[in-house]
């Protein structure tokens, strides 16, 4: 049987700052405080997602970096010291889309009687 299971495309607008909830390529789970370009970075225009991780030692900064251009510190959102990350949208799994299908096919036995109240 084929899986309906999809990752869901993560895009800057489906990032909602201190609601959504993410986890890396490495398992690790955390929540979104920033999304937007992040003033370290090579490319200024790249959209970043900042996370703070569950596993405070997971990260590498508290939200603040760098800037290439200005040399200044820019926070761009606030974490415990080594709890903060920025990862490129590519690398966040924000798990599968919640939809009917996949409820029956998880749920539901295929050849099951459907039974209404």
């Amino acid at each position: 049987q084929k899986s309906m299971q999809t990752m869901t495309t993560v895009t800057p607008s489906s990032l909602r700052p201190n609601i959504t909830r993410v986890r890396d390529t490495s398992g690790f789970i955390g929540t979104v405080l920033f999304v937007g370009p992040v003033a370290s970075a090579k490319s200024q225009t790249e959209i970043y997602a900042g996370i703070a991780w569950d596993d405070v030692t997971r990260g590498k900064h508290d939200g603040s970096v760098i800037s290439k251009s200005t040399n200044q510190i820019v926070r761009h959102f606030k974490c415990g010291p080594t709890q903060g990350s920025f990862l490129r949208l590519s690398k966040v799994d924000v798990g599968v889309e919640l939809t009917p299908q996949l409820m029956r096919s998880r749920y539901v036995r295929p050849d099951a009687e459907l039974i209404a109240p």
